[in-house]
């Protein structure tokens, strides 16, 4: 029988809806067609004897689904059966480890998004679904499927014949039947048939294929795998991942890759004497590294239940035709490794759900036409949604062939760049989770409002800004760069320079040979110190200015390099951007901006933690910059002994080595233990006030150095600081070297701005900030008039940081403030 909803106050019909398959999905959907505003009729078909059977399956609960879940008010039921997962480990096929220390990542899942990872047994999911389910007598089993008729006639309803002879007619069928499943086969067989749509089925029907076997199963309790701990093991064509639930019941998988890609009907079925013979050659497969020594054969030896099954993988392009959709497996199959595919069928299901209702609510007449709902379904089968869930099935795919060594890339990165990888797990959890969809009908639980990732629908995989828009606009950046080269280069005196440093002489003033005793040291600071010598007798203001303002920018970059979304990418390696500085500010302060806004779109911060960086290093930027950058430059112009002016003019060409070095030793001395791992938990905007005074203190400088400079020189501004355009030919080698020092600040100072631009339109476009560009334009003017380029750059990026720790993107569904 259908469930009949009570009758509606104004008079809508309800919408009758077959639905082929009573797991997850199935129930999930009839859970949410119960609590829609419309009327909705209903009944499950199952094929088994029972709702819930024993198949031996755990199931990972993540926070995508868990939304979903708590939506239809059965989370708080499945929350008791769960224990949260705690520390995660990872070893090779001998039992090492390949983590420095066991992983909280999953604590920083749920910090993010309220909810924690956690296994289940599959049963206890179908339990509560059922249990929440009010129309029992809906939910039919011993129901299988037999066929389905599919009417030419417009308003004709769509009819399930079962193999024993019963037929129940609606105005839809939903197939959640799983990855076999005989709703696909039948609605590949109405459009083959004409009846409905056109499509390639036989493109279709070879969309699937099987790479990898998988051993599945339950054991009873190990000492050693405690509750709530995770454990994969990593080998050339085999890998297990093993978890402990609720009282230490122990999930595990076990893959090995097949000798050969199988497609479609090619793909082998296994039995029991097969799974046996499988068990028996990993007996020996480290599940954990460490003392405990447990090993594949102790799971197997308290195993409650185990199943060998082929790993089926599809991405198919038609999820719809006529009066029939396909949800869950039976649309989109994908491997077990990142427990993706549970949750896509539970958003599925939603969107679902969003789409009767809202069919049903425009009131059109009854019955509806095949156009009609074939036109709602197609918001079902839409280029987004299924753009998001083919990255999903590649990006579970790269997984399950990454932990099983398959490619030497995959070889090198499990070896060489997992140590270090930090929470980069977490990041691809809350990358599948954070664009999850969600009952547009019922309230949002105010619990998914609170983390420190929103749900956002316009983030996440699938959603990736394209990477080719930023690079064409950056490209400006790339351009000055090279301008900068051209232009420098093209007045600067050179062979003149070589002479100088060659004799050790510049006019009546002898350059010190050496100074840290190394031919390659000494060599490479002494041009440095003949520009000091140079600009201090000639044109002091210029460069004293120049250098103040980059302390500015050394200060923001070494921020950055200690960001924790920078960890990884090539903006953290603060002293090889230091010393490429010293080949040419002018030329890589640009490829820095280039490259920093290629790497970190605004979505980088849509978790708040990682715009925290580590407060170990934070804290050591400003005395060690003072003491390395500021204090030998302006020693290097002001000390009124030429021998100090020359050793500080030394030591400043390498100061991004020593201020380097200042920061390990300081760091690691007098700032241990780092907080940053408890931190970005509970704690995230604990570095604020540090790069608060870290930036405010460096502006301060730059603004004191730009006020003197306007006030105390007796030059015009201009003159100070504007290159001369005309030819270079006639000048000394005094007035070639200014030229050369004034192009430098030129292509530092304009690259500045446009990164501020650049910056400050991720912000609005991101609605972060509301504020017109002429406003923005006349706060950079003024903070140029006041305090020169410097402390632009400083207090407008300081705007920027706390912009992204306190505000959220437009799309973030967060509690609206009050």
């Amino acid at each position: 029988m259908l469930h009949s909803p009570p009758p509606f106050a104004d008079g809508l019909r309800p919408l009758k809806v077959i639905i082929i398959g009573g797991g997850i999905a199935g129930l999930s959907l009839a859970n949410a067609f119960e609590k829609a505003p419309v009327p909705i009729e209903y009944v499950i078909l199952e094929a088994r004897d029972t709702i819930a059977p024993q198949v031996g399956a755990g199931i990972a609960l993540a926070p995508s689904g868990c939304r979903i879940l708590d939506q239809l008010g059965v989370y708080d039921d499945l929350e008791q059966l769960v224990h949260p997962v705690q520390s995660s480990g990872v070893c090779d096929g001998q039992g090492k480890s390949l983590l420095p220390e066991r992983s909280d990542t999953a604590l920083l899942v749920t910090a993010r998004m309220s909810y924690p990872l956690g296994w289940v047994e599959r049963r206890s999911v179908l339990q509560v679904l059922f249990k929440h389910i009010c129309h029992k007598k809906s939910v039919l089993t011993s129901k299988r499927m037999d066929r389905i008729e599919h009417s030419r006639e417009q308003e004709k309803p769509i009819k399930v014949i079962c193999t024993d002879g019963s037929f129940y007619e609606g105005d839809l069928v939903v197939g959640a039947d799983g990855v076999h499943s005989k709703t696909r086969s039948e609605m590949w067989r109405v459009v083959e048939q004409n009846i409905c749509d056109d499509f390639d089925v036989q493109q279709e029907r070879r969309a699937m294929m099987a790479e990898y076997q998988c051993m599945f199963g339950i054991s009873s309790p190990i000492p050693g795998l405690d509750a709530g701990m995770t454990d994969d093991t990593l080998a050339r064509d085999v890998s297990m991942v093993v978890a402990s639930g609720k009282d230490g019941k122990i999930f595990w998988f076990l893959f090995k890759r097949m000798p050969q890609v199988y497609h479609s009907h090619e793909i082998p079925r296994f039995d029991s004497a097969d799974a046996l013979k499988f068990a028996e050659q990993y007996f020996d497969f480290p599940v954990q590294s460490g003392a405990s020594n447990i090993k594949f054969s102790d799971l197997w030896e308290r195993r409650e239940t185990a199943t060998l099954v082929p790993l089926e993988e599809a991405d198919f392009a038609h999820w719809t035709a006529g009066r029939i959709v396909c949800l869950g497996d039976s649309a989109h199959k994908m491997t077990p490794h990142t427990g993706t595919g549970g949750m896509l069928a539970l958003e599925h299901a939603a969107v679902l759900a969003n789409i009767i209702c809202r069919l049903v609510a425009q009131g059109n007449k009854l019955p509806l036409t095949t156009s009609q709902i074939g036109t709602a379904l197609s918001q079902y089968d839409e280029k987004r949604r299924h753009r998001r869930t083919s990255a999903k099935i590649k990006s579970t795919g790269a997984s399950a062939r990454m932990q099983t060594l398959q490619s030497l890339a995959d070889r090198l990165v499990v070896r060489f760049l997992l140590p270090y990888a930090g929470d980069i797990r977490a990041d691809q959890f809350c990358d599948d989770a954070i664009g999850a969809e969600h009952i547009e009908y019922m309230p949002v639980p105010a619990r998914s409002m609170t983390g420190l990732m929103p749900f956002n629908p316009n983030r996440g995989i699938g959603m990736h800004e394209s990477i080719w828009p930023r690079v064409l606009w950056a490209l400006p950046l790339l351009g000055m760069a090279v301008a900068g080269l051209l232009t420098m280069f093209s007045v600067a005196p050179f062979e003149d320079a070589y002479d100088f440093l060659a004799r050790r002489r510049y006019r009546e003033v002898e350059i010190r040979d050496k100074f840290y005793h190394s031919g390659l040291l000494d060599d490479f600071s002494r041009s440095g110190v003949l520009r000091f010598i140079v600009s201090e007798a000639h044109f002091f203001y210029q460069p004293f200015s120049f250098f103040a303002d980059y302390g500015v920018w050394y200060g923001i970059m070494l921020v950055e390099s200690a960001r924790r979304a920078n960890r990884l990418n090539v903006l953290s390696f603060a002293l090889l951007w230091g010393m490429l500085n010293m080949w040419g500010i002018a030329i890589f302060v640009p490829i820095y901006y280039f490259a920093y806004y290629i790497l970190t779109p605004i979505s980088t911060f849509d978790a708040s933690d990682r715009r925290l960086t580590n407060l170990s290093y934070t804290k050591t930027i400003l005395p060690v910059l003072l003491a390395t950058h500021y204090a030998t430059f302006m020693d290097a112009y002001l000390s009124p002994v030429r021998s100090h002016r020359q050793a500080a003019g030394f030591l400043w060409e390498l100061f991004p080595v020593w201020l380097s070095l200042a920061q390990a030793g300081l760091a690691r001395k007098f700032l241990q233990p780092s907080t940053l791992k408890q931190d970005r938990l509970n704690n995230v905007t604990r570095d604020l006030p540090t790069i608060r005074t870290t930036i405010l203190g460096l502006c301060a400088v730059s603004t004191a150095v730009w006020q003197y400079t306007v006030w105390c020189s007796e030059d015009s501004l201009v003159n100070i600081f504007i290159p001369i355009l005309s030819s270079a030919q006639g000048q000394t080698f005094e007035q070639l070297f200014a030229e050369f020092l004034k192009w430098d600040q030129v292509f530092f100072a304009i690259p500045n701005l446009f990164w501020i631009i650049l910056l400050f339109a991720d912000l609005r476009a991101a609605g972060l900030i509301h504020a017109g560009w002429l406003k923005i334009s006349f706060s950079a003017l003024g903070l140029i008039i006041a305090g020169g380029n410097g402390t632009m750059l400083g207090l407008m990026w300081l705007y920027r940081e706390e912009v992204l720790a306190t505000r959220r993107d437009r799309g973030a569904v967060v509690r609206p403030i009050a």
